[in-house]
């Protein structure tokens, strides 16, 4: 190949990646950023807090969101706290969680949410829920081999939030038992 012709090339190749990359987000913004207004978690001790937003299950630390609920509301300026003692409003970080909460706990504490919403969730809530340690646990002592009647509870139980409005859920996985 002629070396004139190859460098000729090579400096076209340069020149047509560079303006690709430049094109690839130098100037991005973000369209319609989502910042929640309330958060609300469900589940077990990964969302478990008390009335100052503390994580009750997890190493205590002096900070208050030390817990997956906690760290995620924490990057929207929000502090969730147990909502036993801090009733539910339209602004804020509520925590229905228990500590060894299993799937069916999950299902009762959307239930005991969506009663006091009036059924309805908020545009600008973001829902996380973190669950199934214990149910793993509890089929792997007992010898379950089949984790879809569980599955299927907290499918349903999901459907129910979005089918009262929830359009930001997050879904934890257990962790790697």
């Amino acid at each position: 190949m002629n070396s004139i012709f190859s460098r000729t090339l090579k400096a076209l190749c340069v020149v047509s990646t560079a303006v690709l990359l430049t094109a690839c987000g130098g100037a991005s913004s973000t369209i319609d950023a989502f910042k929640p207004t309330r958060i609300i978690a469900f589940g077990d001790g990964f969302s478990y807090v008390d009335g100052s937003g503390y994580g009750l299950s997890t190493v205590r630390t002096n900070e208050v969101d030390n817990t997956i609920a906690g760290r995620i509301a924490a990057r929207a300026s929000i502090v969730v706290k147990n909502v036993a003692s801090n009733p539910l409003d339209t602004t804020g970080g509520f925590s229905y969680a228990n500590p060894k909460a299993r799937v069916a706990d999950v299902d009762s504490q959307i239930t005991a949410f969506l009663a006091s919403a009036g059924g309805v969730v908020a545009k600008k809530d973001l829902i996380i829920i973190t669950v199934g340690n214990w149910d793993i646990y509890d089929a792997a002592r007992s010898g379950v081999t089949s984790m879809d009647p569980t599955t299927t509870t907290l499918v349903t139980a999901i459907q129910r939030l979005t089918n009262a409005g929830a359009e930001h859920v997050v879904v934890m996985p257990p962790i790697n038992m």
